[in-house]
C-alpha cells in the first residue's frame, strides 16, 4: 500500500480510537435530537471502521462504496442538528421524514459550519463519483 495512504488510515484510526475512548462512560441521549445524532455518529464510525477494513483487504471497490453513505450520513447529521424543526426531528426518527433536496441542505450547511462553499465545492467535485461506486457504475466496473 502507498505510504501515505497507510500513514492517513493509522491517523484515522488512532483518531477514531481517541474518540471512542472520550465517549465511553459518557451519558447522552436526553431528547430525540441527541438520540439521533449519537445514531448518525455511530453509523459513521461504523462505516469509517468497515472502509478500514476493506482497505486492509486490498478491497478498494467495495471501500470506495461506502464513501457516499459516510457523507450522506454525515450530511444529515450535520443538517438534523441545526436546521430540523422539532417536527422534522420526530420524522426522521418514526421514518416519516425524506430527506430531498440534499444540494439545498448543503448550502444550508455551509452558511452554519463554515462559511464558505466548502461542502457545495465536496459534493460538486465528489458526488457523482461516490453514487458512481456507491451503485455499480462504470467507475465500480473498470476497477
Amino acid at each position: 500500500m502507498i505510504p501515505e495512504i497507510e500513514k492517513h488510515l493509522y491517523q484515522s484510526i488512532k483518531s477514531f480510537k481517541s474518540i471512542a475512548h472520550l465517549l465511553e462512560d459518557k451519558i447522552v441521549g436526553n431528547n430525540e435530537r441527541q438520540t439521533l445524532l449519537i445514531g448518525y455518529f455511530d453509523i459513521c464510525m461504523e462505516h469509517i471502521q468497515s472502509i478500514h477494513l476493506l482497505i486492509n483487504n486490498k478491497l478498494f471497490g467495495s471501500a470506495f462504496a461506502l464513501i457516499r453513505p459516510f457523507y450522506e450520513t454525515y450530511y444529515r447529521a450535520l443538517w438534523m442538528l441545526k436546521f430540523a424543526t422539532d417536527t422534522e426531528v420526530e420524522g426522521i426518527a418514526t421514518g416519516k421524514f425524506t430527506f430531498s433536496g440534499m444540494g439545498t441542505k448543503i448550502k444550508e450547511l455551509d452558511t452554519i459550519y463554515t462559511g464558505t462553499d466548502f461542502f457545495e465545492q465536496l459534493k460538486k467535485n465528489s458526488w457523482n463519483a461516490m453514487c458512481d461506486y456507491a451503485h455499480t457504475g462504470s467507475l465500480q466496473l473498470s476497477r
